[in-house]
């Protein structure tokens, strides 16, 4: 069986741990994660790809779900953003 690919978009304080668990996940695949604060990612330690826009990240990655651990403000904004770019992030 094949692995789902998820990705995160926002690496505070609830987004990176949801990055570590999806790493340690046998069945899932950590194929992105999105955040634009160069402090936050900078002692990032996983395997995936960091992009600093979700538009990047649905350019260049198949994703088959992502977890959106951004502020209440922005989380909309992400959300439009990927059915915009006919993304399966919903």
């Amino acid at each position: 069986m094949s692995k789902k690919k998820l990705a995160v978009i926002g690496y505070g304080l609830i987004g990176n741990k949801h990055a570590k668990i999806i790493e340690n996940l046998e069945n899932l695949e950590l194929c992105g994660v999105v955040e634009n604060n160069q402090k936050l990612i900078k002692d990032f330690n996983l395997s995936c790809k960091v992009f600093s826009d979700i538009r990047e990240l649905l350019k260049n990655q198949k994703v088959d779900g992502a977890i959106i651990a951004t502020p209440t403000p922005t989380f909309r904004a992400c959300k439009n953003i990927s059915r915009k770019q006919n993304s399966s992030i919903n």
